[in-house]
């Protein structure tokens, strides 16, 4: 199999994927895992960095999550005529 060919068949298989449904479903997932590896790095990690890297850590890995959670919530389809 030649690059190329693998590049089109992995092309091909993440467009028949990457549904907007899916994208939506996945994007919480990745925020809420980058938000818990950053907290993980920064709490096993408190010796070799500085207090204001600490703080600046913490509030990325809070922010994360948050917004994992915020888009998490079940929201109003803007397709539907469903008040």
């Amino acid at each position: 199999m030649t690059t190329t060919s693998f590049i089109a068949t992995i092309s091909s298989a993440v467009t028949s994927v990457a549904t907007p449904a899916f994208i939506r479903a996945l994007t919480p997932i990745v925020l809420a895992t980058i938000g818990g590896g950053t907290a993980v790095l920064v709490i096993f990690n408190p010796g070799k960095i500085s207090n204001e890297n600490l703080t600046a850590g913490m509030t990325f890995a809070g922010t994360a999550i948050t917004a994992a959670a915020a888009l998490a919530q079940p929201g109003k389809d803007p397709n539907s005529d469903k008040p």
